[in-house]
């Protein structure tokens, strides 16, 4: 490949993303995973990053510090302890002060002088930096390419600005060449002149290695156990959307004294785990963990739980990307029903979005446990191997 490509996304570096409340470990993993795998498939990548939400000072001259700038531009991560050096990545963010049509005005600044130093632009979910871009991109005579992770369309708004704001984003990507979106159903909105890609999540090889059977990585425990109990495992975003209040609802109702409940992430809901936890003993919170202790606690799990609650219309369209990485483990796997979810129904025990049937389903899976977590670890893995960010990316580029 020899394309030169501007990737606009809302990233930082992984090492620093635990540090920062309001930004997605999901999302900032995805942006940098597929940043990371576009410059080893030999294309010349250059990042415009907008960070749109409350960021300490600390952090933010951490970003903007030419040396250490340089060293995070050398240095990629993969989070399983293995760095290497990669110059070929020019990084620029770009901060959000206190006038947002400031920091409209200077991102299009950068974004107008960049694009004439490309021949493809990817851009990661429609946000109001970037509501214009398919439009100088398309001037620019540049290939547009929108990575739409997360949409909730007007019909999720009652407050009459967001419904408008909505309509625009909706409106912003319909003009885009190509999208990528993390579910099909993205595929209903869009014109017939686009093109549209699925590609629910990515995986490196060095994942599935980690979770492999004879993978040496060291194992710290996490939950100290009796042999007779099963951890039962959720991370994520700690919101409503997300379900992990019925996750808790569930615990409340399962009276087994033998399980563990690991929960990691942040959120707004974040005070009502750390509630939880003082009242049934069985819930362990472990806060947002870097990526590494993430995998550990994982690789330590029984049942890996996702809990999204699909009643909420905000959720119709959006794939849980976590559910890539819960393949790669190998273990059993609960979720609520997602969007493209028949797919999986080899992979995954599904059930409806309620407290008390996620109990009933948690119970009835510690019972048969023992019995299909070895098949599952292999049917789950091969099914992750599919995902892997280099053949998904490559297609894509060479569609």
């Amino acid at each position: 490949m020899n394309n030169k490509i501007l990737f606009c996304g809302s990233s930082v570096p992984n090492e620093i993303e635990y540090q920062i409340k309001d930004i997605s470990a999901a999302g900032n993993r995805f942006q940098n995973n597929f940043v990371d795998n576009l410059t080893d498939l030999g294309n010349a990548v250059e990042v415009l990053s907008f960070i749109g939400v409350p960021i300490l000072d600390n952090i933010k001259s951490e970003l903007l510090n030419p040396v250490t700038t340089e060293i995070m531009r050398a240095t990629k991560t993969s989070g399983l302890g293995s760095d290497f050096i990669d110059q070929s990545i020019k990084r620029t963010y770009l901060f959000k002060q206190d006038s947002t049509y400031g920091a409209i005005k200077n991102y299009h600044k950068q974004l107008k002088k960049k694009l004439g130093n490309c021949n493809t632009v990817i851009c990661y979910n429609v946000i109001y930096a970037w509501l214009t871009l398919p439009f100088m991109a398309k001037k620019a005579k540049v290939k547009s390419i929108l990575i739409l992770a997360d949409y909730s369309g007007p019909e999720c708004f009652s407050n009459i600005a967001r419904k408008i704001y909505a309509y625009l984003q909706l409106y912003t990507m319909r003009r885009f060449d190509v999208v990528v979106g993390l579910s099909d159903n993205i595929e209903s909105k869009l014109t017939r002149r686009q093109r549209f890609v699925l590609m629910e999540g990515g995986i490196d090889q060095s994942l599935l290695d980690y979770f492999g059977e004879d993978s040496q990585n060291e194992l710290i425990p996490i939950v100290v156990t009796k042999k007779s109990e099963t951890i039962l495992m959720y991370s994520g975003l700690l919101s409503e959307v997300t379900g992990v209040n019925l996750l808790l609802e569930a615990m409340a109702l399962i009276k087994n004294p033998d399980i563990r409940l690991v929960i990691t992430g942040k959120g707004d809901l974040e005070y009502m785990v750390r509630s939880a936890c003082k009242l049934d003993k069985r819930i362990i919170f472990k806060g947002h963990l870097q990526y590494n202790e993430y995998l550990k606690c994982m690789k330590e799990a029984d049942i890996l739980i996702n809990p999204r609650n699909m009643d909420m219309p905000e959720n119709q369209n959006n794939f849980p990307s976590k559910i890539i990485d819960y393949l790669a483990a190998g273990k059993v796997i609960l979720s609520t029903r997602f969007a493209g979810w028949k797919k999986y129904r080899d992979n995954i025990f599904f059930c409806d979005s309620t407290g008390e049937i996620i109990a009933r389903n948690i119970e009835y899976l510690l019972k048969i446990n023992d019995k299909v977590s070895g098949n599952v670890y292999e049917v789950n893995r091969k099914t992750a191997s599919g995902f892997e960010w280099k053949t998904q990316i490559k297609e894509l580029l060479e569609g």
